[in-house]
């Protein structure tokens, strides 16, 4: 006698490894909570294979599911948005606990080779939740079922930047002297770090090292090294920009083991202008300026910095 096998009969016996090689290398995660709709989830992100702003689409033994926009994050949980239904018949017998794997960003090459071996699924549209750029950027509200998500992923509409983290690296200046003593500016790299530790107040160190050829004297190498703490404020800015004034504290050591030291050729005079130069261009400090912040794609965004202590410019990653 023929039996009728259910969808959920084919979920029960799904296999726990998959011999697809279009789904071996796709990180796994776990359903947490349902909205109950069904179009808003909370999906685990152990892996860290997707972040916030990023498309991803689930695939559950072999199968693509549903497709939808990661709208918060908080730790290692996601609260994700549908925005397509590839299998609604599945993806309505999933449930909390179920195991599913990810492909985050474009799904074409899975379900252009999917074409290929099996019939077409019915696609379900709905009506796009992310309706144009702005919603990429703007505080989303997952407001199905605001106990649920509020509960689970705690998101202070206070912040202007959700996240608590953002590391910099950047090119800069800052200042210095001359052989001749008159003041100018050195190119100088740098990374730094910054941690919310209140609704838009930053805490941020930054480090930045350079060596300067022939200072203070000609055939003398210089290194610079600047260590730099500050305190920042975020302002909303127009075009997705956020504008953060600054108020620390600076210190630039110099290091030139030839500068002062006698090569028996050279005189008194010239060795001790050299160590009267290495001496000047050694600072420190209270510090003031300001910082931009321009985003450029979800988590991403342009740095310019200009201040007392350098001007700047360089990337920043939020996370």
């Amino acid at each position: 006698m023929a039996l009728a096998q259910s969808v959920i009969d084919e979920i029960d016996q799904a296999p726990a490894v998959s011999t697809n090689p279009l789904t071996q290398n796709l990180v796994t995660e776990k359903i947490e909570r349902l909205s109950p709709t069904g179009q808003i989830f909370l999906l685990t992100n152990t892996n860290l294979g997707f972040a916030r702003g990023d498309f991803i689409s689930l695939v559950y033994n072999d199968q693509l599911i549903v497709r939808g926009l990661v709208a918060r994050m908080r730790d290692d949980l996601a609260g994700v948005k549908i925005t397509k239904y590839y299998n609604q018949e599945i993806w309505k017998n999933l449930g909390v606990g179920s195991q599913v794997q990810v492909i985050r960003g474009d799904d074409s090459y899975f379900t252009n080779q999917a074409k290929n071996v099996a019939s077409s699924q019915e696609e379900i549209e709905l009506n796009s939740l992310i309706q144009e750029e702005e919603d990429l950027y703007n505080s989303t509200t997952l407001a199905e079922d605001e106990s649920l998500i509020d509960q689970e992923v705690d998101e202070n509409k206070d912040r202007l930047i959700k996240t608590d983290n953002i590391v910099s690296f950047g090119y800069g200046w800052i200042s210095g002297l001359t052989t001749s003593g008159q003041d100018t500016r050195y190119g100088i790299f740098n990374a730094s770090y910054s941690y919310q530790i209140e609704d838009n107040i930053w805490v941020e160190g930054l480090f930045g090292q350079s060596t300067v050829n022939d200072f203070p004297n000609t055939g003398l190498d210089t290194k610079f090294t600047n260590i730099t703490v500050r305190a920042k404020y975020t302002f909303q800015g127009p075009f997705y920009s956020y504008i953060m004034p600054y108020l620390g504290y600076q210190s630039v050591t110099v290091s030139s083991p030839g500068a002062g030291v006698s090569d028996g050729t050279t005189s008194q005079d010239v060795l001790d202008e050299e160590a009267r130069l290495v001496n000047e261009s050694e600072k420190s400090g209270a510090i003031a300026g300001v910082a931009l912040l321009k985003r450029m794609v979800p988590g991403w965004f342009l740095r310019a910095e200009l201040g007392t202590d350098i001007i700047n410019l360089g990337l920043s990653l939020e996370f």
